[in-house]
């Protein structure tokens, strides 16, 4: 027999526990090695007349992992087995412990037992996690939660690629019958026998009361994606202060089954704006129709920043027949908002202005990601496009070459965007369209 030994070594405690557990696999002649987190401080503190060697990797070719400590070691060990079918035994130092539940002083008989046949194994189901390429296993449960604001966080989910429900709440548990009696309890979730063969989908503090904890089948394959409802709560308290009416229409049935159809013309490409665009364009799309059906203007929200450097999206953020800041620099929008809030403290939400600037059609996007700071840019964008001042002009002023050269490129190229916005209301002394124009023919962007 060989076993993979898990376990924690305590500074402040005696670790006699775990020296007795290897000198009985030694006393037994079992071959036996030792986590990789833990070998290096055994190999200092416990001198065996034999070497200790370290789990290089965990193969099936191991008979039985020995955990021993307390349950969190179980599940740090059940994390490393992942879809190996290796057997647990589970031992505690003299704390209570739910899934090393066997004393360590039990050991001897335990191997005696082993030896002769005398035990049964309980299967558990295991949770595998695929997140940005990365794949984790967990014998109690995964939780997604809010992080760094107060405001909630909206979970679509879907089984088997079928839209299930989305989550307004502080979070949701996904667990295992084995971590049943743990996290997802606390949240109201249910109970579940270990043999079951099902996982429990938990919110945590939910905001639609209808959203109950749910049973499936531990076969399904769930997808979920995240989103904070910050930007919407934002959105509400500002038109609440206008006295406007609104409209909430979720997107994420119709962006799902889009990116559905694109699927086999994407496949073998890495993921990119082309995918996050599909979101504006939905919603461009149904305010046109709303325009259509009712005579509403609809007003794009492009500003002069955004339309010089192409941060905008043709068809989606950029549809609309009245183009309002247009001419209004992302630094001369924030200026108006702040000094809107002087004479009406609060009529734009300070949520709106304190945050970072995002397009947030990804997880954690922010402007600055891939573009410099805006009172950078502003400078270098007014001096381009207002002031007609050439690169060394510019350069001049204390800014890099290669910044300049990047920003102005960036303006050239996305001429051709620019040509297709909503006629907008003139503010600077020369803006886009017709006091500055330039010729969008003869060159693409490998030329630039």
């Amino acid at each position: 027999m060989r076993f993979a030994v898990y376990t924690k070594l305590d500074r402040k405690e005696n670790n006699d526990h775990i020296f007795s557990v290897l000198k009985s696999l030694q006393k037994y002649k079992i071959d036996f090695d030792i986590d990789r987190d833990s070998f290096d401080q055994l190999s200092e503190n416990f001198k065996l007349k034999t070497n200790l060697s370290r789990i290089k990797n965990l193969t099936n070719e191991y008979d039985y992992v020995v955990s021993i400590g307390g349950d969190g070691t179980i599940l740090r060990s059940a994390d490393e087995i992942g879809k190996l079918s290796i057997p647990i035994i589970g031992l505690n130092k003299g704390r209570l412990g739910f899934l090393a539940n066997s004393p360590v002083e039990a050991f001897d008989s335990l191997i005696d037992k082993i030896k002769a046949s005398k035990f049964k194994i309980s299967e558990r189901s295991i949770i595998q996690v695929e997140f940005e390429g990365n794949i984790k296993s967990a014998l109690n449960e995964i939780s997604v939660s809010r992080k760094n604001t107060t405001s909630l966080i909206t979970i679509d989910t879907k089984l088997d690629n079928q839209y299930l429900n989305t989550y307004w709440a502080d979070g949701l548990i996904i667990s295992t019958p084995t971590g049943s009696t743990g996290y997802s309890l606390s949240c109201g979730g249910p109970i579940i026998m270990p043999d079951s063969k099902n996982f429990v989908l938990t919110p945590i503090a939910p905001h639609n009361l209808n959203a109950r904890p749910l049973v499936i089948s531990d076969e399904k394959k769930i997808e979920i994606s995240i989103n904070s409802v910050e930007v919407l709560s934002d959105a509400k308290e500002l038109v609440n202060n206008l006295e406007i009416d609104y409209k909430i229409i979720p997107i994420q049935e119709a962006v799902d089954e889009l990116e559905s159809l694109l699927h086999p013309h994407f496949l073998g490409t890495d993921r990119n704006v082309a995918e996050e665009n599909i979101q504006s364009r939905i919603r461009g799309n149904l305010l046109m129709a709303l325009s259509n059906k009712f005579g509403w203007m609809v007003l794009s929200t492009g500003n002069k920043t955004e339309l010089a450097l192409g941060y905008c999206t043709l068809y989606g953020d950029m549809s609309g027949g009245l183009s309002v800041i247009s001419d209004l620099s992302k630094s001369d929008v924030y200026a108006l908002s702040h000094w809107i809030n002087t004479i009406y403290p609060g009529r734009i939400p300070l949520g709106t202005l304190n945050k970072p600037p995002s397009a947030e059609l990804a997880p954690d996007q922010y402007d600055i990601d891939t573009l410099p700071q805006y009172d950078v840019l502003d400078i270098i964008l007014k001096s381009f496009i207002e002031e007609k001042k050439s690169l060394n002009e510019i350069c001049d002023l204390g800014f890099e070459k290669d910044l300049v050269s990047n920003v102005i490129n960036m303006v050239i190229r996305n001429e051709y965007k620019r040509r297709q916005v909503p006629l907008g209301i003139k503010i600077s002394a020369r803006n886009f369209g017709k006091d500055r124009r330039y010729p969008i023919t003869n060159f693409w962007k490998n030329n630039i």
